[in-house]
């Protein structure tokens, strides 16, 4: 029965990394099509929709509604805009690929060793240098593909506060909605969240110090992209990955997430806008390789949980 759980979650895991590295893609495709203020915007607000819609289909149309009277979630929306604020500004001045591979150490190493150190969960695993040398192996492996590819040389400005913010956002946003969820219905934790940072978004995508543009979209393809964006990065990746963490608990499938990388570097080569230096590329095996160690000296008596 364990070992079903485990198998479901890793799939899980996986698909929902592939998916968030989709928006990479469709970011590139998208870049000078529409403004990067209705790019930051309205995929928010279809992953909103469909998360809340599914939620309140499930019957957690109260539930959803009693969250806009918790503090604790207005500080996840503040987290969850501050990720999709960040992600976009990366992209957009230093690329997708270092964008999705800072959000990389969010997931791999600080969302793990975060609930190890505050929360008092999993310590045991400080004393398996398996665990701890996957850690940092996958770290390596992220930052040597970060260096290969000229990202820390071309961070600048608000770039510069942005790459170590934005590890941080993740994990706090993921390990909040995580630990929120055991005593409430996680989809109706996310989708709100979606829902209220997309409309929150235009403003404060408007002080970011690159030409944003208005909200207009032009007909046909790219509001078919718009919607499709929404649809995989806001709505089923998130759900696959909080599902995944109900049934193996948060360590599996963050460290899983070192499939991004990997994700990331087809979608941005498909779309023929960029290409991964030979030893950029040797960075993705690294960090995956690493993940796995982390992945088999993640032993602990954890037990999967439900929300309520």
């Amino acid at each position: 029965m364990v070992a079903a759980q485990i198998r479901g979650a890793t799939a899980m895991s996986l698909l929902a990394a592939f998916l968030w590295a989709s928006y990479y893609g469709f970011v590139l495709v998208l870049e000078g099509r529409i403004s990067p203020l209705a790019l930051t915007v309205y995929p928010f607000l279809v992953g909103g929709v469909a998360y809340s819609a599914f939620s309140t289909y499930r019957g957690e149309g109260r539930a959803l509604l009693r969250l806009f009277l918790s503090p604790g979630q207005w500080g996840r929306i503040g987290l969850f805009l501050g990720i999709q604020v960040s992600i976009v500004y990366i992209t957009l001045v230093n690329g997708a690929v270092d964008a999705a591979l800072l959000s990389l150490l969010g997931d791999v190493a600080v969302t793990p060793l975060f609930v190890m150190l505050a929360f008092d969960e999993g310590r045991d695993r400080l004393s398996s240098p398996v665990f701890l040398g996957g850690v940092l192996l996958s770290t390596a492996g992220a930052s040597l593909t970060i260096v290969a590819g000229g990202g820390l040389v071309g961070l600048a400005g608000l770039s510069l506060l942005l790459a170590p913010l934005l590890p941080l956002l993740v994990a706090g946003f993921f390990i909040s909605a995580a630990r929120a969820g055991r005593d409430r219905p996680i989809t109706a934790i996310a989708g709100q969240a979606a829902l209220v940072a997309g409309l929150a978004a235009a403003p404060w995508a408007l002080l970011l110090p690159v030409p944003l543009g208005s909200l207009a979209v032009p007909g046909g393809g790219a509001a078919v992209l718009l919607v499709g964006t929404g649809v995989t990065s806001f709505f089923l990746a998130p759900l696959l990955y909080f599902r995944s963490i109900q049934r193996a608990g948060i360590f599996l499938p963050s460290l899983l997430m070192a499939a991004i990388p990997v994700f990331t570097l087809l979608f941005a080569a498909l779309v023929g806008k960029q290409y991964p230096t030979p030893l950029g590329l040797l960075g993705v095996p690294v960090a995956v390789a690493g993940a796995t160690l982390a992945v088999r000296g993640s032993q602990s008596s954890e037990n999967p949980y439900q929300p309520a």
